[in-house]
């Protein structure tokens, strides 16, 4: 059962903007749905791995965003963003160190906090300013993420999910 449900409470209403978000809800629920089970830690090395290139994508697009839209809150945006990308970047690496260091109850209840406080405050106050700018929102929609082809398509994160392999 989700941790998480994707709501209208969520709702920027800047369509890539809530998309990016949905998927960022998606790996917490996939990581409070692994944890305590036997795949948490394949789950966890999974989702961390995502989160760290996932969160510097949508931060990119989001800076980028406000950027377009002369948004006189980005550089604080930017501290927050620099702030959540380092965190997420210490899971990962801690993981990588030492995989028992790190438990998936943790990684929930910082994913949580997060991204219902960041969402729910500091996006709403800047997607206020941006929404109606569809040139900045179409140029920053067509992002590509990791991809070194420009003619090579987006993945659909929303249909993404973590594969867990046991060898047991």
């Amino acid at each position: 059962m989700a941790l998480v449900e994707w709501s209208k409470n969520f709702v920027i209403g800047i369509p890539f903007v809530d998309s990016d978000h949905k998927v960022l809800v998606s790996l917490l629920n996939q990581v409070h749905d692994a944890a305590g089970q036997r795949e948490e830690m394949s789950t966890l090395e999974s989702v961390l791995g995502a989160l760290v290139d996932y969160t510097a994508y949508h931060f990119s697009r989001e800076e980028r965003l406000m950027e377009l839209s002369a948004y006189s809150g980005l550089k604080a945006h930017i501290g927050l963003h620099e702030s959540l990308g380092k965190q997420v970047k210490g899971f990962r690496d801690r993981f990588v160190a030492d995989p028992n260091r790190v438990e998936a109850e943790e990684v929930e209840k910082f994913l949580k906090e997060w991204l219902l406080e960041h969402i729910l405050e500091q996006d709403f106050d800047y997607g206020k300013h941006c929404i109606g700018n569809e040139v900045a929102i179409q140029e920053v929609e067509a992002m590509q993420f990791l991809c070194g082809n420009e003619n090579a398509s987006a993945p659909d994160w929303e249909s993404l999910s973590v594969l867990v392999v046991d060898d047991n």
